[in-house]
């Protein structure tokens, strides 16, 4: 028996609200058979094909994957977000919006060059256009060589929940890589002016030259100095040294809310929030806090989008009136 949902058109009617379209088109994509939805599309690539440059699509949370997503034009990919089920007041429907990988590629005129995507859990996102934002996905990212560009560069990584990062392009510059939690490799030779600010690497090594390593917190890791610029960087080793605002050798129970013996259902990132007391708070550049929580964009939790959810929903009737309940919170 099928049912009616309401809740996607409300978060949508939220989204419209908040959204500033001009002439752009919001386009819902659902591929939930045991509700009554009517969204746009049901699958990543049909809503690419369906959608114009500057439009925003919406993946609405679902138990399935929405497949494989190439994106030759510019858009706005937004998601749930993840660990939605470990942090409190996230969706009120519980599901990721889950793709298999994402592409930013060009195809002779049509380009991917200013897209942003956000919310979205998936494999790897591969990058072979400039100027791309990624922010609040769960994910691994690489950087990819185009043919039709001689460089890879104004890429910005923020605020995500990321396996790894890797770069295959030959030449890549500018390269903005903050507030992520990683957990694995940072892998980003033939890379000059860039950044790797406020990140937590767990397990990771970090190889990355020409960069500003700067306010992380490394725990297990290990760090090739090259010819990075590197401070007020934390290491549970030796990696970043004691020079230069770095501090090493610091145990990482000091560090974070929890580390080695976390209580169950503590959610994976929120463990990496500072605790009360941490040698990580006010021990960055200008007294900001180091990690992924601390700097001028610190990580949001689960990777919610920075538009209001609705996380509670109740819908009753009585009188022969529907009684609606609805809570929303902001994540900006």
């Amino acid at each position: 028996m099928k049912t009616s949902l309401l809740i996607p058109s409300l978060f949508i009617a939220v989204i419209c609200l908040t959204v500033s379209t001009t002439h752009a088109k919001i386009w819902r994509v659902n591929n939930r058979t045991d509700i009554q939805v009517q969204a746009d599309f049901t699958t990543a690539q049909a809503a690419h094909d369906g959608a114009s440059a500057g439009d925003t699509i919406f993946f609405e949370p679902s138990p399935d994957s929405y497949g494989s997503l190439s994106i030759k034009k510019k858009l706005v990919v937004i998601g749930t977000g993840y660990f939605l089920d470990k942090n409190p007041e996230t969706q009120w429907a519980m599901w990721p919006s889950t793709l298999s990988s994402v592409e930013l590629t060009r195809l002779s005129s049509s380009t991917s060059e200013y897209s942003q995507i956000m919310g979205i859990t998936c494999g790897s996102i591969s990058i072979k256009v400039p100027n791309i934002n990624i922010s609040r996905n769960k994910c691994s990212i690489s950087l990819y060589n185009n043919p039709f560009y001689d460089t890879i560069s104004n890429i910005h990584i923020f605020q995500n929940y990321c396996s790894s990062f890797y770069n295959y392009s030959n030449v890549a510059h500018d390269i903005y890589i903050n507030n992520n939690i990683f957990t694995g490799l940072v892998q980003a030779s033939d890379v000059t002016n860039s950044c790797l600010i406020n990140n937590v690497c767990i397990n990771s090594a970090i190889n990355v030259d020409y960069f500003s390593v700067q306010n992380n917190i490394m725990i297990d890791g290990t760090f090739e100095p090259l010819n990075n610029i590197y401070s007020y960087n934390i290491a549970n080793n030796s990696a970043f040294g004691n020079q230069f605002g770095n501090q090493e050798n610091i145990n990482p129970e000091t560090l974070f809310l929890c580390f080695y013996d976390c209580p169950s259902g503590f959610s994976p990132d929120a463990r990496y929030q500072l605790t009360e007391g941490s040698p990580a708070i006010g021990a960055g550049a200008d007294g900001m806090d180091c990690g992924a929580f601390g700097g001028l964009n610190p990580y949001v939790l689960s990777g919610m989008p920075p538009v209001p959810a609705i996380y509670f929903f109740m819908l009753g009737a009585s009188n022969n009136q529907i009684n609606v309940n609805l809570k929303l919170k902001s994540h900006n």
